[in-house]
């Protein structure tokens, strides 16, 4: 009889071990687990925070088109510089300063031919700001010393739906 018990203790030592052995990969494995899903976690918590981002600017109306996920959009869609009362020259993004279009005062409709000329140049991100609700930015440069120029031009950048931003 004793030799059996001690076979029965071999045999339970060894079914413990392999028990513990079992038992340790499972917590390994859950550990592992418990390790991926607090990234995950994080990643998600980080996605929700942009997202939630955007929701208030949606709710506000306020969306640029640059952040857009497709992004065809820059940040400034061109620039319009004001070296005189009577000239501005209109810059698309990624264009060579040589490529810029003038436009000049003409019997006093300078609004007039600029606000042509921006529809005109930058029409298709106009239809694109239309067609997916958000909003343009332009820069604008004054390299004259008044004020009212800039002012003009603004208020002609304003008419067309765009947010002119100050350089």
């Amino acid at each position: 009889m004793l030799f059996s018990l001690s076979e029965l203790a071999f045999v339970l030592l060894l079914l413990a071990v392999i028990a513990g052995v079992v038992v340790f990969g499972y917590w390994r494995a859950s550990e592992l687990r418990a390790a991926e899903l607090a990234q995950r976690k994080e990643e998600l918590e980080a996605e929700v925070g942009f997202l939630q981002d955007q929701l208030e600017e949606l709710a506000m109306g306020n969306v640029p088109c640059w952040r857009r996920p497709d992004g065809v959009i820059p940040f400034f869609i061109g620039t319009l510089t004001v070296p005189d009362e009577q000239v501005v020259t209109v810059l698309r993004a990624g264009q060579e300063e040589a490529d810029a279009r003038t436009v000049e005062d003409t019997d006093g409709e300078l609004e007039h031919a600029l606000h042509t000329a921006i529809r005109q140049e930058f029409a298709g991100e106009l239809r694109y700001a239309a067609e997916n609700r958000c909003y343009l930015r332009i820069a604008v440069r004054n390299l004259t010393d008044s004020f009212a120029p800039y002012r003009r031009v603004v208020e002609v950048i304003n008419r067309t739906g765009i947010v002119p931003v100050g350089e």
